[in-house]
């Protein structure tokens, strides 16, 4: 119940601040200072400091497996043998600002809905094979990063760091975590910008839980996994519609499948 409890506020709470602050904002940035060190820019027009964002983001990927124990005696399982793939669908809420030209500071609050299947061999000595080990998964995902962003005359180069955490429910109890960091480096000019990166992620997911097994019942599991390849290839393109609104795609591929569309308002 604690557990809960403590979710459930997090959650509220942490919406309930996106909302003060969304509504503070436009206020805030009338009278703001920042960013800080303006001169830093060497005259180059900065954009406004604060900014609400909405971002659609769509993953697959494989897993490697770090763990696998079942609560069942004889149930032994070469992890060389089982293939793991993952897919997630988030649409989160960012609050950003430009604290000074080369820095940028985020929040992230959102919803993430996924599914992990993990394809579990013939095991000697059980009558029936396991099968595929299917988990759904939906919650809230929160976070924070940082953007640091250099550059000079129609190119740029930035460094982005983001943690998350998700609070999920489902049929078992599963956590995921994530460190992602991605280089970039691009063209810009007056109307917005395109570029090329590379993307590092850390992801740590575990679940347990029991599966129904033919003629055993009830078997409780206790799985680990972690992204099977840290890095893949980033392309993506940005442009500002007016000095308030921006809009950027960004795709990922080779070790891994993705997709970014956002839209972002400044003020």
């Amino acid at each position: 119940m604690a557990k809960g409890g403590t979710t459930m506020s997090t959650r509220y709470g942490g919406w309930l601040l996106l909302g003060l602050l969304a509504t503070a904002g436009p206020a805030l940035a009338q009278e703001s200072v920042l960013p800080f060190g303006k001169s830093l820019a060497g005259g180059e027009e900065l954009p406004l400091p604060f900014g609400i964002g909405l971002t659609i983001y769509g993953q697959t990927q494989d897993y490697g497996l770090k763990r696998l124990a079942f609560d069942f005696p004889g149930i032994v399982i070469d992890p060389k043998t089982i293939a793991v793939d993952n897919s997630i669908q988030e649409a989160n809420l960012q609050l950003d600002v430009w604290v000074f030209p080369f820095l940028n500071l985020f929040g992230i609050l959102g919803t993430v809905d996924g599914s992990t299947n993990v394809d579990l061999p013939a095991v000697p000595g059980l009558p029936v094979p396991l099968g595929t080990l299917r988990i759904e998964y939906d919650g809230e995902v929160y976070g924070l990063g940082a953007n640091f962003v250099g550059g000079g005359d129609g190119w740029f180069a930035s460094l982005t760091t983001i943690w998350t955490q998700e609070n999920l429910s489902g049929d078992f109890d599963s956590n995921v975590e994530a460190w992602v960091i991605t280089p970039r480096v691009g063209l810009r000019d007056d109307h917005g910008a395109v570029w090329i990166g590379t993307t590092y992620q850390d992801v740590q997911e575990t679940h347990e839980g029991s599966i129904t097994i033919p003629f055993l019942g009830p078997v409780a599991f206790d799985v680990e996994l972690e992204a099977k390849n840290a890095w893949n290839i980033q392309i993506g393109a940005a442009t500002a519609i007016s000095k308030r609104w921006h809009l950027h795609v960004e795709g990922g591929f080779a070790q891994r499948l993705s997709a970014e569309f956002g839209a972002t308002a400044r003020f």
